[in-house]
């Protein structure tokens, strides 16, 4: 009688000690699971950022590009000016000297 009651509490234990190891390993595969799915998370949110950056930096560059576009132009436009303005003086001047002398020969 007693060896049939080991014998159930052998193979319960050996049960036992088998849905143990059947837990223990569906914990690992679950924690290497979620491990990875944190991993990629980390991952993607890491190159969102990066991709965050880059854009913002090609924006700037470009920013950078349209100010130093606008400031050549505004030169250019400056040198036009003074150009015209020197233009205008000299007409200027020249028709007083014309004037000048047409009222000395009267």
């Amino acid at each position: 009688r007693n060896g049939g009651k080991e014998e159930r509490e052998a193979t319960a234990l050996a049960a036992a000690g088998e849905e143990l190891r059947r837990r223990v390993s569906m914990e690992k595969k679950y924690c290497a699971a979620t491990t990875a799915a944190a991993a990629a998370t980390a991952a993607a949110t890491a190159a969102a950022i990066n991709a965050t950056a880059v854009t913002a930096a090609a924006e700037e560059d470009q920013k950078q590009k349209e100010a130093y576009v606008a400031a050549l132009e505004a030169e250019e436009e400056e040198k036009k000016k003074r150009k015209r303005d020197e233009e205008n003086m000299q007409q200027r001047s020249n028709y007083m000297r014309k004037e000048q002398k047409r009222k000395k020969r009267r």
